[in-house]
Formats: structure tokens, C-alpha cells, sequence
């Protein structure tokens, strides 16, 4: 992941924007690491995306006390979310729940079958999903990167027309995005000075 400071006109120009200041972001900011001192070493899922948003989860088990960690990739493609629990095991509906949060601190959203790990909340939701290629012989790990506009919005691949197109009035965002990135494989770039994605801070430059 290639990471970076924003170039210093787009700095002023968000600095005006914002005030000179950061907003602090809902409660997610899990890159480029997840921050596991933030975080209790439980596992459970979100009923709904309201419970996501304010962090309840249902069925907690304590990590410590399964023999397997509920991991990011944990019940892909599965009909039911079984959580394992030292004296008993608690069932839901894949389909009926919003995601779960895994024992690294990660929470993920469910997507259809697969598992859509959700890098940062608010303003915009940003989402790495991991898939195996083949090359060859070799099979490897490969993660591609989604956004959404709201918690409930379809996730949609990370690139700069996607951008543009779920934001298609808000053009101060559309420059800004051709003046700070050259291509989509920079928009995970990660801003180390005020601890945010850029992307994330220059679309809050530009909101309401």
C-alpha cells in the first residue's frame, strides 16, 4: 500500500475547507493496522447497519475462550453465522444479519456471500476484500478495495469515475480528486501527518 503526506496546495485547499482542522472520524480507523488496544477481544454480529453505527453486537464471545478465532474471512459463503462459545454456540441467519466483528478487531459487512472488511467509516465507508488469483502454478492473495456512500449503500469497486459518479454535484470533490491522485491505485494512499485516508479527507473538505 503506497502511502503519503497530501501535496501542500492540496493540504491548503482542504485546510480552508475543513478549518484547518480534523474532524474525528465515527469510530473506525483500522489502517493500516487494526489498533487492537481500541478494540475489546470479542467476537459477535450486527443485526442490523443501525447496530453497526453504534457498535452493538449481539452474541459476544470472548476470544480468549474459543480454541478457533473468529477471523475477517470466517463464514463466507455459509448459510448460517455460528459463533463458537466455550458452553454453548449461537446461530443467526447469514442473510438476516449486517456483518460481525472478527478477533483481530476488524468488522466486517457481508456482502451477498462474500466478506467485505470495512477500513473506515464516515464520511465515506471504505471497504478491502480479499480473493485468491492463480498465476500459474502459484495462488496467491489479492485485495481489492470498495466504497460506499452510506452504511446501507451498495458497495461499489474504489476508483476515481466511481467517486465521481456517486458524488455527480459535488465538482469542488471532482477536482480535487484529478489534482491529488494519479490513477485508482492511489486512493488508499493514507495520510501518516493527520491519520486519515486522503480520500476520506479531502470528500469531508467538501461536504456541508
Amino acid at each position: 500500500m503506497t502511502r503519503g503526506l497530501c501535496l501542500v496546495f492540496i493540504s491548503i485547499l482542504v485546510g480552508v475547507a475543513t478549518g484547518g482542522g480534523c474532524a474525528a472520524p465515527r469510530r473506525l480507523q483500522l489502517e493500516p493496522g487494526v489498533d487492537a488496544k481500541r478494540r475489546p477481544l470479542e467476537t459477535g454480529v450486527y443485526a442490523t447497519a443501525d447496530d453497526f453505527e453504534a457498535g452493538r453486537l449481539l452474541g459476544t464471545v470472548a476470544c480468549r475462550s474459543v480454541s478457533k478465532p473468529v477471523d475477517r474471512n470466517s463464514f463466507r459463503g455459509a448459510s448460517f453465522i455460528e459463533l463458537p462459545g466455550p458452553n454453548r454456540r449461537t446461530r443467526y441467519p447469514r442473510a438476516a444479519v449486517y456483518g460481525f466483528r472478527a478477533c483481530d478487531g476488524s468488522d466486517v459487512r457481508f456482502v451477498r456471500d462474500d466478506n467485505f472488511r470495512v477500513v473506515r467509516a464516515t464520511p465515506i465507508y471504505l471497504y478491502a476484500h480479499e480473493r485468491t488469483v492463480v498465476v500459474g502454478k502459484t495462488r496467491r492473495i489479492v485485495t481489492d478495495y470498495g466504497f460506499s456512500v452510506s452504511v446501507v449503500d451498495s458497495v461499489r469497486p474504489l476508483s476515481m469515475d466511481a467517486l465521481k459518479a456517486a458524488y455527480p454535484e459535488n465538482h469542488r470533490f471532482h477536482d480535487l480528486l484529478d489534482l491529488a491522485f494519479r490513477n485508482n491505485d492511489e486512493l488508499m494512499q493514507y495520510d501518516d501527518f493527520h491519520h486519515e485516508y486522503r480520500v476520506a479527507r479531502l470528500l469531508r473538505g467538501t461536504l456541508p
